[in-house]
């Protein structure tokens, strides 16, 4: 084995590069406690190796590596006041369209990734303490006797954090270490959401509502509308106006459009003619031409308005035409309605 850190005789690790030969210190393994000659020579990378031939195993000895490291590490921004951050998800949310009768929506706004300053909460630090019937490889908890919760710091070699740890509600940071050069995961004191050598197990997303007054949300809907004149319209709408659109006596029919997975299956890409079609089924006495008979698709090349009408004979590029045409004759049963 060709190790990296060691014992000094004064029992205290270090790494190959703060050894000076010129002190002849006695160096012992971590792992096995046998002694270790310091290699520095000009050809071969610098290292530890035993001085005689043992079974000494790696994975073994970067097992306590790395719980010595992060024991060492945290103790001295404990002891500095250096902050040993870990990160965290909050998820943000507004409920403020919840007190709408028309609305009743909590709108998701995504998710922000925070960190939190470890020491400010756990100042003790402890290697294979054990809590709640589990030994933890480094148990991080409070001197403060109002602070009972505790984190777990799992070291993984080879084995990765046993099921009964992860089931056992208890927060748990998961450090993967594939060699030495993985113990700077450890010494950077962030514990990164977005490692691929970090798993967090039992840690729970935070969720902040911003709610603000109704009066003041932006936040845009789509909205369906059917007014006395028979016409359709499609439109945003900020949360904030949409009541004074449904007490407007001049619309006879809406409809507020969420876009959920259903919502968005249901109408796909012809969000309009849908719209008009379901409005129609409903009895809603809507003339738009989606749902005339005589209405179909322009497929002339010599004519640039994209609907026809068979009736008229004519092409027309706005289907609200229909609200004042003498010849509108609905249709029975809508395509959507033939579809099902």
């Amino acid at each position: 084995m060709k190790n990296l850190f060691a014992f000094n005789n004064l029992g205290k690790l270090i790494h190959i590069s703060e050894v000076n030969k010129r002190n002849n210190e006695y160096y012992t393994c971590i792992n096995c406690g046998k002694e270790l000659i310091a290699k520095k020579g000009k050809i071969k990378a610098h290292h530890f190796a035993h001085k005689a031939v043992l079974d000494c195993n790696f994975e073994t000895y970067l097992h306590k590596l790395g719980k010595l490291i992060f024991y060492q590490t945290y103790n001295q921004c404990v002891e500095k006041n250096i902050p040993y951050y870990v990160e965290y998800e909050t998820s943000y949310i507004c409920s403020t369209c919840e007190s709408n009768n028309a609305i009743k929506k909590t709108c998701e706004l995504g998710i922000q990734v925070n960190k939190f300053d470890l020491t400010t909460r756990y100042d003790l630090v402890n290697i294979e303490k054990s809590y709640d019937g589990f030994i933890a490889d480094i148990l991080l908890e409070s001197s403060k006797k109002e602070i009972n919760d505790k984190i777990f710091i799992e070291i993984a070699v080879t084995h990765t954090c046993e099921i009964e740890k992860q089931e056992s509600g208890i927060r748990i940071v998961e450090i993967k270490l594939n060699d030495e050069k993985d113990i700077k995961i450890i010494k950077e004191k962030s514990l990164n959401i977005e490692n691929e050598n970090i798993n967090f197990y039992n840690f729970k997303t935070k969720t902040t509502d911003i709610r603000k007054p109704l009066n003041q949300c932006d936040k845009e809907f789509e909205v369906f509308s059917v007014l006395k004149n028979k016409k359709a319209i499609k439109r945003l709408v900020k949360a904030k106006n949409i009541q004074k659109i449904l007490n407007d006596k001049m619309y006879v029919y809406n409809k507020i459009l969420f876009y959920d997975n259903n919502e968005s299956e249901r109408f796909g890409g012809y969000v309009f003619i849908e719209l008009v079609e379901e409005a129609s089924n409903n009895g809603i006495d809507v003339k738009n031409c989606f749902v005339c008979r005589f209405f179909t698709y322009n497929n002339s090349y010599l004519n640039e308005m994209p609907y026809f009408c068979k009736r008229l004979k004519s092409g027309f590029d706005n289907t609200n035409i229909g609200a004042d045409c003498n010849k509108f004759w609905r249709i029975g049963k809508t395509y959507t309605q033939q579809k099902i």
